[in-house]
């Protein structure tokens, strides 16, 4: 119970009950400015009546209410458990315990609502004995609460009795995601790989074609991971292929890309168009000499193929005058193994 002060020359409260219209008894006397009090351990199905009274050295001012308590409530359900799952419905069953009460109310959403937010009220059995419900329009792969509980008018509610499961569905990929989104060509990195599902019971992660993760799980419940994609400098697909119990799949790539500052060459045809012999060399970036690569024959051709991750710059020089008969556009490369072919000619 609970009560608004009126008053502002009261040295305290008195609250005295009584119990079915026997005598009245103090239960509380404070002189602080309390204003409500819960009575405990009545008991039920019994009619109570109480009087606050606000009291100083001269006076006292009394309000009185009453109140029935409850009956205890209704044996609770046993055994509820979901015995049928769909894409949007989940059939559950219980067993009920109550007799003669009004009816059933069942209720139903996330595990993590603190109040379920769809409640119904479902005809209650003759007796006691098996009951069965199916709940509809439902999300699939999803998880769902669902609590039974017996209601009769005049019955404490009591606690209602759940249980949580999964609709089916086909799988959803939440999340696959790589810790770096593109590497610097010819510096290799270590690639983390994280995922989450819902709805899962397999996962296999590949890069190309080559499995890097297979693991499984018993139940279709959300499913966070993570696997080393491996080191290497950029230019990989990976996929992700989600499997739920019933074979149907989802999928997810992320592709971590390569990134640079010079064209990647793996090879360079030059062909020689002019009257005279030409000679090919590798230069460094300060233009020093550095190496020939070969000659280069009037009307002849020369294949150049600088090395893996080798930064050059390259020229083909007319050797009678030292004038560069060809620079590569741009001039620097960087030789790798998964570079393109440039073919040029001139003379």
């Amino acid at each position: 119970m609970s009560w608004t002060d009126n008053s502002t020359s009261e040295d305290g409260y008195r609250v005295e009950r009584s119990v079915a219209g026997g005598p009245w008894v103090e239960i509380s006397r404070r002189t602080d400015a309390f204003r409500s009090l819960t009575d405990r351990n009545l008991s039920p199905n019994t009619r109570h009546c109480y009087r606050v009274i606000a009291f100083n050295e001269l006076t006292e001012a009394a309000a009185e209410v009453c109140a029935t308590t409850k009956q205890p409530q209704l044996p609770q359900p046993t055994g509820l458990t979901v015995v049928g799952r769909t894409d949007t419905t989940l059939t559950v069953r219980w067993t009920d315990n109550a007799e003669g009460e009004d009816h059933y109310l069942l209720g139903w959403g996330r595990p993590t609502d603190q109040v379920l937010p769809r409640i119904i009220s479902i005809p209650a059995n003759p007796g006691t004995g098996e009951m069965t419900y199916t709940v509809t329009g439902l999300d699939s792969s999803t998880d769902y609460r669902v609590a039974v509980s017996p209601r009769k008018a005049g019955h404490d509610a009591g606690s209602p009795v759940d249980t949580t499961a999964w609709t089916t569905g086909g799988p959803i990929v939440n999340g696959f995601t790589s810790s770096v989104g593109a590497v610097q060509a010819c510096t290799p990195t270590e690639v983390t790989l994280n995922w989450k599902t819902t709805g899962a019971t397999r996962v296999v992660v590949k890069r190309g074609s080559t499995t890097l993760s297979d693991k499984t799980q018993s139940g279709p419940g959300v499913w966070e991971g993570s696997v080393s994609g491996g080191s290497h400098d950029g230019n990989v697909l990976y996929t992700l292929t989600a499997y739920a119990a019933d074979g149907r799949t989802a999928t997810a790539n992320v592709t971590v890309y390569r990134s640079t500052a010079y064209p990647l060459i793996k090879s360079i045809e030059f062909n020689n168009t002019g009257w005279y012999r030409l000679e090919a060399w590798y230069y460094d970036l300060y233009d020093n000499q550095l190496q020939k690569i070969g000659d280069v024959a009037s009307g002849g051709k020369i294949n150049i193929n600088p090395g893996h991750c080798q930064l050059r710059r390259i020229k083909v020089i007319d050797p009678n005058t030292g004038r560069v008969a060809f620079l590569t556009n741009p001039q620097i490369v960087l030789g790798h193994n998964e570079g393109g072919t440039s073919q040029v000619a001139a003379g």
